[in-house]
């Protein structure tokens, strides 16, 4: 059983432990269910700089082999940008997260040049490209002995796209192997709610903005 199926089905409540020494600090290693590596946290951590792309895939799976290595039991959720590349570094980032003890990543459909999922004026790939993503995600996955680790596709594209053209760009990757959908900037129960049923049976992952 991977770590990831260990985890309950509840919801994972974010918190600002997003490196080794502050959550040592804190004391609180034990309190959670989930860990969730945040790429905006990953890069203030590491580079002390805002969430513009800026960060790499050694610094990314550097802080992430420093959480998991707190707790094999407990799953972690990191953050996996754009995937870092094309097609072939979508696949290596897939293969050295898995190494780290990661159990699920996210990958998203920004460009490359990306900035911090909350912010105005992002820019966004093709769905093609998106799914070209995605596919190089879950062929690595499926080559990994066991494939435990979980391929979340995440669009980031309702704030400026509209949900409908989110949804339906995440229903074409889920067709394409992605285990969870994950969208960014649901503002409404119902909103979400169309969301859950528009995805069905794939399992959905939000990120509430109030």
């Amino acid at each position: 059983m991977s770590t990831w199926d260990a985890c309950p089905q509840r919801y994972a409540r974010d918190s600002p432990l997003d490196d080794l020494f502050m959550m040592e600090l804190k004391g609180k290693t034990g309190s959670y269910e989930v860990f969730i590596q945040r790429g905006a946290a990953t890069t203030a951590a590491k580079l002390g700089m805002p969430d513009f792309a800026i960060a790499t895939l050694p610094n990314f799976v550097q802080n992430a082999t420093m959480i998991t290595g707190l707790s094999y039991s407990t799953p972690l959720i990191a953050d996996a940008d754009t995937g870092f590349g094309g097609p072939a570094m979508v696949a290596r980032t897939v293969q050295m997260y898995d190494r780290a003890g990661v159990a699920a990543l996210h990958i998203e459909d920004q460009l490359q040049t990306k900035r911090c999922g909350h912010l105005l004026g992002k820019q966004f790939v093709s769905t093609e490209e998106f799914v070209a993503r995605i596919r190089a995600a879950t062929q690595a996955r499926d080559a990994i002995p066991g494939n435990a680790i979980v391929v979340i596709a995440r669009t980031d594209s309702a704030q400026v796209l509209g949900m409908d053209e989110a949804i339906r760009r995440l229903q074409v990757v889920a067709s394409v192997g992605a285990d969870v959908a994950f969208i960014e900037g649901v503002k409404t129960k119902e909103l979400l709610e169309k969301t859950v049923k528009a995805l069905h049976p794939t399992p959905v992952l939000v990120n509430v903005i109030s």
